[in-house]
């Protein structure tokens, strides 16, 4: 793919011959059409394309989170690309493919907490808590944002913005969590009050995994 600010006759779209023209971004972008193959792709091109396809599959559940999580990185591109190239450098630099250790649905310049406790109440609420030591780049009304991916992969991916702030170290979430499945994996981040996704990462922070809660 090659791209530019400025055609060189002007904004052009449409096929010349195996290239197709086109505008994103404010950008005239030139993509190479694939031809056809008749062999199935080995070795690395295939390692390549299945990590390309499971990635995939697990944003295509999360597109709404991303839209949030990744707006500050959507310069020139979508949030869903931003989150695209993150997430399968993630997974193909980590040893183990479990999602805690690779799968990434906010990026941003704010900081983050420790000691991440998941786990459910009598009352099947989810109860999160946290430590959270001074830093740089964060702030004590920071809201906490929590991201749910259930194990049922026709189950929709949640986020709910709470009304729980850093300093507060603990939250309580009344979320519905009976229809996903045997277990759900817990993603967190902190994002600032004032926050409206305008070119500013340092107004939210990296999601970490804070846990699988077991449903059953």
């Amino acid at each position: 793919m090659a791209g530019s600010s400025d055609a060189f006759m002007g904004r052009l779209s449409g096929r010349i011959g195996n290239l197709v023209v086109y505008q994103m971004y404010g950008k005239t972008v030139v993509r190479i059409r694939p031809n056809n193959r008749s062999k199935k792709a080995t070795g690395l091109l295939k390692a390549s394309q299945d990590d390309f396809k499971e990635v995939v599959a697990v944003l295509s559940r999360c597109k709404h989170l991303l839209r949030l999580g990744f707006a500050a990185e959507a310069v020139n591109r979508s949030a869903w690309n931003a989150a695209l190239s993150a997430n399968l450098k993630n997974y193909r630099e980590a040893e183990n493919k479990a999602l805690g250790n690779w799968l990434q649905l906010s990026k941003g310049k704010g900081d983050m907490a420790d000691d991440w406790q998941v786990s459910q109440d009598q009352e099947g609420r989810l109860c999160l808590s946290w430590k959270q030591l001074p830093r740089e780049n964060s702030w004590p009304n920071d809201k906490l944002i929590v991201f749910i991916l259930a194990e049922n992969p026709e189950a929709q991916a949640l986020i709910e913005i709470t009304s729980a702030q850093r300093r507060h170290e603990q939250a309580v979430l009344d979320i519905e969590l009976s229809k996903m499945g045997k277990t759900a994996e817990i993603f967190t981040a902190f994002i600032a009050a004032d926050y409206n996704g305008n070119l500013k990462p340092e107004g939210i922070s990296n999601s970490v995994w804070a846990g699988q809660l077991n449903l059953e």
